[in-house]
Formats: C-alpha cells, structure tokens, sequence
C-alpha cells in the first residue's frame, strides 16, 4: 500500500449474547496513491448500536457524510511538499468543498479531523500564509480550515487519524 505499513485490524466487540470476541478485520484500499499513502480502516454510519452496528472496513476511500466517522492512517512521504492535488476529489458527495486555484494542494473539507502524528514531521500550512510543524506526539484537530500539507524533510511522516463527517454552512467556492 502506497507508503503505508502493512495494516493489521483487530476488532473487540460486544455480542448479542453479552459476550465478548476478537474479529479480524478485511483488507483496507487506499485513498490518495502516488503522493500521499492513505486507509481508512474503519467507518460507521449515523450512531453505531452496541451491541449490533458498530461499523465496518469502508465501502469507499470517500470522507464521511454528516454524522459518519472514519478511521486510517496517512503517511506523507519524504520531499513530498507541493506534489497533492487535490482537484480530483472534489467530489458530488460534499465533503471536499473547495481546492484553491492557486495551491491545488490547498483544501478544505465538510469534516472535524482529529489526528496525531505517529513518527516522522509535517508542516501544517493554512491558507493565510501560518505554518505549524507537526512532530511526533502532536495532535491537531482539523475543523474546516484551508490548509495543505507539507513534507519538506527527509524522513516519512506518519499520522493516525479519526475523521466526523459535518454540516457545511459557509458558502463554497469550487474550481
């Protein structure tokens, strides 16, 4: 998978009988080959029932809807700044809202992303000029900025993440 460490999925889930179990998981498909190595893993949709529907491996690489979450990884690999293109997933689903003409690697989406680096370093850049470095151990959470994501050093940057599908309520402006 595209820059990504094998991805092992073990699920601990509650049965209908009261019990608990171990399930393994499927294998996952990556979102964003050839620039930036990418899997969800795992997805609900609406409020998960326990015991019952507590999700499953995505159907699609898609962000979530409204009120679904997804859970991956991301790495981002050496040197890689600058060389996303975020155009082609602006998409009819809704969650890539708006790529800027400019910095096609600039976007933003209807999702709260909470994440946190694993190992490596990336800079974080927002669309009024603002760089954060992330480093291991750092947690951001994403909520509807422009940004892009930069990785201008020598090592893989790698980054665990829990996306919430949102209501978009600002005015978009697509390319």
């Amino acid at each position: 998978m595209d820059n990504l460490p094998d991805i092992n999925i073990v699920i601990a889930k509650l049965n209908e009988d009261g019990t608990s179990s171990f399930a393994a998981g499927d294998s996952v498909s990556t979102f964003f080959p050839g620039v930036i190595g990418g899997a969800f893993v795992w997805a609900t949709k609406g409020m998960p029932q326990i015991p019952g529907n507590v999700g499953s491996v995505p159907e699609d690489m898609s962000l979530p809807q409204p009120g679904d979450t997804k859970f991956g990884m991301m790495v981002f690999p050496p040197r890689s700044a600058g060389k996303l293109d975020m155009r082609s997933s602006l998409g009819t689903d809704g969650t890539v809202l708006e790529v800027d003409e400019h910095d096609f690697g600039m976007h933003r989406t209807a999702t709260i992303d909470y994440e946190v680096i694993i190992s490596g370093k990336v800079d974080i850049q927002l669309a009024n000029g603002e760089i954060a470095t992330l480093t291991p151990g750092t947690w951001l959470v994403m909520a509807g900025a422009m940004h892009s994501w930069q990785n201008r050093y020598d090592e893989p940057c790698v980054c665990a993440l829990f996306v919430v599908g949102a209501n978009n309520n600002e005015p978009i402006n697509q390319i």
